[in-house]
């Protein structure tokens, strides 16, 4: 019994040298730390690295075997260094090992003894808040009322880096040429909820607020154009017909004339090219009739297709009624 005591003693024993001797022994390695830099805690600084990325370094690191093997096993190091939240934008180099002395507990025991470059490149920003108009990019469409926004300036909360780089462009443009593309020509348009770009200057902005509403009213696309040769019908009642014939003052029996009309180009176009039939109209009344033997300027009307109207006036008809012979008179 007392033999097993003491091989269990020695075991124990044994296990604790072969530990406290793994725990002294020291050894040095290059290692792969990653330095992520971030703001101070409360402030909104923004902090990254100049150019973007570059927060790799090979550190020489010395210490116990076991946290060197444990950070070999991990692929090396993710360390953070909070930047004080007074400093002013810019650029800036900070020296890694000076920075990363604050922050032992993040190294596991392992001592900084070399950092490869020595230094990162920070970029240190502010966002600034400040009011910007609202700049309408009217595009190629024709306006009878130009387009407005409302309201026509807004709060953009910014990069202070960014900011700077705008001087003489302080300014959100919203181009509003195929929100309005299609609309209702001649009719005003009031347009809410438009939404606003949210970068400006190539970086991210916040907007408040970041929609607003758009008035426009587009100008009527119409063309002029000349129908020619339109028919005009002559009618009336079948009693003024079986009393009176029609005599056209220069004796012609097919009345025509050029009918000048003013519409939406496609419209105008099909009218022209006789692809809608277009007649006007020139109806006798019983008080023509009453005053027959007499020679009338008459007016014919038309027919129109919608949007399109008289471009400018049509010469007159000009006629008059005869009385028919009655039948077996001299």
């Amino acid at each position: 019994m007392e033999q097993v005591k003491l091989i269990a003693v020695t075991v124990v024993v044994t296990l604790l040298i072969w530990t406290t001797a793994d725990q002294l022994l020291s050894e040095t390695d290059v290692m792969e730390v990653t330095v992520d830099p971030l703001p101070a805690m409360g402030t909104s600084m923004i902090v990254g690295t100049d150019p973007p990325g570059q927060n790799r370094f090979k550190m020489t690191l010395t210490g116990p075997k076991r946290a060197m093997d444990q950070v070999r096993r991990e692929g090396g190091l993710n360390v953070t260094i909070r930047i004080p939240g007074d400093l002013p934008s810019g650029s800036r180099r900070i020296d890694v090992k000076e920075a990363l002395a604050d922050y032992p507990e993040q190294f596991r025991g392992l001592r900084v003894e070399s950092v490869d470059p020595p230094e990162i490149n920070l970029l240190v920003d502010h966002p600034q808040t400040v009011t910007m108009p609202v700049r309408v990019e009217r595009g190629d469409l024709d306006y009878e009322v130009p387009p407005t926004v409302e309201p026509q300036e807004v709060r953009v909360t910014i990069s202070e880096l960014a900011l700077r780089s705008l001087e003489g462009r302080q300014r959100v443009v919203l181009d509003v040429e195929d929100l309005l593309r299609g609309r209702p020509e001649g009719l005003p348009q009031r347009i809410e909820g438009v939404p606003l770009p949210t970068r400006l200057g190539g970086v991210e902005v916040t907007l408040e607020p970041d929609t607003v509403t758009v008035f426009a009213t587009l100008r009527e696309q119409v063309k002029t154009g000349t129908v020619a040769a339109v028919p005009i019908i002559v009618g009336s009642s079948a009693d003024v017909f079986n009393q009176y014939r029609v005599e056209t003052r220069d004796g012609t029996t097919l009345i025509t004339r050029a009918v000048p009309v003013r519409g939406p180009p496609a419209v105008v176009d099909r009218l022209v090219n006789k692809d809608i039939r277009l007649t006007g109209l020139i109806y006798l009344t019983r008080d023509l009739a009453a005053r027959a033997d007499e020679f009338r300027e008459l007016v014919p009307t038309f027919d129109l297709p919608p949007g399109v109207r008289l471009a400018g006036p049509v010469s007159p008809v000009v006629l008059r009624l005869v009385p028919r012979e009655e039948p077996g008179g001299p």
